[in-house]
């Protein structure tokens, strides 16, 4: 399965990634806040960039139970979810 992964912190040189458990064709921005995820603990090694940071998130392919790869950083995706968080605060 391809899903977004969210970097909630980094400890030395292990990520703690918040893995979303659906594929990324039914993921919606709106959605983020009560989509089923799990913590998955992968090391900094795997990320395709060497200058990652905590709130970024990344497209990985996964079994829900473990990262195969980490493919590449969800700009896009990052952005949608600004934008809808900045939408939330304004109203």
């Amino acid at each position: 399965m391809i899903s977004y992964g969210v970097i909630d912190r980094i400890e030395g040189n292990i990520v703690i990634l918040e893995l979303e458990c659906i594929d990324i064709l039914f993921s919606r921005p709106e959605q983020f806040a009560s989509k089923p995820t799990k913590m998955i603990e992968i090391k900094t090694s795997r990320f395709p960039i060497n200058d990652i940071e905590e709130g970024q998130i990344f497209i990985v392919e996964n079994d829900n139970s473990g990262i195969y790869d980490v493919l590449l950083r969800a700009d896009l995706e990052e952005n949608r979810r600004k934008e809808l968080i900045h939408r939330i605060n304004q109203s």
